[in-house]
């Protein structure tokens, strides 16, 4: 009996860290990565060389124009990190695209060059490792222009025979861009159910069910499709009954209700979604603010 109790006990904190490790973590947008905390200082002419050696690369700093980057601009962004643990520097890219945006770009080094392995769009926000490799990347497309869609993904790296790294997608997930952050994180992230048909996931944790939102400018024309009124308000989209997530963080609004920072699986066909569009290559996760009255956690937290 004691030893199905400790197996059990063990599978529920495996699931508990499983449910911590899909969530993405929570920053403000246009986030910074503190690469002074984990990079090499390397001496000027160490990246001029690796800057000489990739002319097919960073074409957004070699502009001849006045008002453009230029390559002077380039050196902060080039960031030289031993990443599987070779005794060997490698290099993360992180700055200007070729067109509108950031790009993140990481060069595994081989000994005599060095060899493109990734590249993905806008910033990384977090890096987890593994006996002193990249295990794990966290990285935030906050958009450009009138975007309003920020899509958060996360990268698992594995290593093959050589020590090269394989980077393989295994989440992304969307929000409204500059919408609200939790005031508060719950100490670990815990699943839960909603029980009500059409419950409204929003962009605020506050109830508006009529202004117009930047997202939705064609919600006057289309009021009656959904009975929003004059508009949706700050409804994101409309919540299956018994639909599932995980609850990362929690703030309370001067009523006194208490609004739970949430990810919708992915899995649910949400209506009037805001957050989806076409083109998606990956299936993703919902995120937004839930009032915490009709939903009930499905799993204890510790």
């Amino acid at each position: 009996m004691r030893i199905s109790l400790i197996i059990i006990f063990s599978w529920f904190i495996v699931c508990l860290k499983a449910q911590q490790n899909s969530t993405f973590p929570v920053v403000e947008d246009h986030y910074h990565f503190n690469w002074a905390a984990i990079e090499k200082k390397v001496q000027r002419a160490i990246v001029t060389k690796f800057i000489n050696q990739h002319p097919g690369y960073f074409s957004g700093y070699r502009h001849p124009e006045s008002y453009s980057v230029t390559i002077n601009d380039l050196y902060p962004c080039l960031h030289f990190i031993d990443l599987n643990n070779d005794g060997l520097d490698d290099v993360i890219f992180s700055g200007r695209s070729t067109g509108e945006g950031d790009m993140v770009e990481v060069f595994m080094h081989t000994g005599s060059d060095y060899t493109k392995v990734f590249e993905e769009m806008q910033g990384i926000v977090k890096m987890d490792w593994e006996n002193k490799k990249i295990k794990r990347l966290y990285i935030t497309n906050w958009g450009c222009c009138d975007d309003y869609i920020v899509d958060n993904k996360i990268y698992a790296v594995t290593y093959d025979k050589s020590n090269m790294p394989q980077i393989k997608q295994t989440y992304q997930s969307a929000n409204i861009f500059k919408a609200p952050k939790p005031d508060s994180l719950f100490d670990i992230p815990f699943r839960f159910e909603v029980l009500n048909s059409n419950y409204k996931l929003r962009s605020e944790p506050v109830i508006d069910d009529s202004t117009v939102e930047h997202w939705n400018s064609d919600a006057a024309t289309e009021a009656s499709a959904v009975n929003y009124g004059k508009g949706y308000g700050n409804c994101i989209a409309l919540l299956p009954e018994n639909s599932r997530g995980t609850a990362i963080g929690w703030k309370t609004d001067n009523t006194g209700r208490v609004w739970w920072y949430v990810e919708i699986d992915a899995q649910y066909a949400l209506v009037k979604n805001a957050l989806d569009y076409a083109g998606k290559t990956f299936s993703a996760k919902t995120i937004g603010w839930l009032s915490s009255r009709f939903v009930h956690k499905t799993a204890p937290s510790l």
